[in-house]
C-alpha cells in the first residue's frame, strides 16, 4: 500500500517540513492494523521511514505487538532515521529489551517489550 503510515501532524522535523505539501493517503498503517488486521497481533515489524516519523510508527506498531513480538527499526547508525527510536528506548529501558545490530553503514535496532 502506498501512502503515509501515520498523519503528518504526528511527525517531527524534518519529516513534517518534507510533508507540508503532501496530498496523498495518510494513516495507511493505522488503518491496516485497525481494520484488516484488527483481530491479529503483529509478530514482526520492520520500520524504515522518514526521519521524524519513525517514533510515531514505533508507537503505533508497539500497541499491536504480539507477546514476544519483535520490531526492527532501520537506519540507526550514523545519526539515521532510527535514532529517535533509540533515544526513546534508552529513556525507557525498563520497558524494552533492545540491541543495535551492525548490518553495515545503516545498522538496525531489534526491540522487544519486556
Amino acid at each position: 500500500m502506498l501512502g503515509l503510515s501515520i498523519s503528518p501532524e504526528e511527525t517531527t522535523s524534518p519529516a513534517r517540513e518534507e510533508l507540508r505539501g503532501y496530498k496523498g493517503p495518510v494513516n495507511v498503517l493505522r488503518e491496516l492494523i485497525q481494520n484488516e488486521l484488527a483481530k491479529t497481533k503483529i509478530d514482526v515489524a520492520f520500520i524504515d521511514s522518514r526521519k521524524g516519523s519513525a517514533l510515531p510508527e514505533f508507537f503505533l506498531v508497539e500497541k499491536h505487538l504480539a507477546p514476544n513480538g519483535i520490531i526492527f527499526c532501520h537506519d540507526i547508525l550514523n545519526r539515521g532515521k532510527g535514532v529517535e527510536v533509540l533515544v526513546y528506548l534508552q529513556q525507557h529501558k525498563e520497558r524494552y529489551e533492545y540491541d543495535v545490530l551492525d548490518t553495515g553503514a545503516a545498522g538496525m535496532i531489534r526491540i522487544r517489550i519486556k
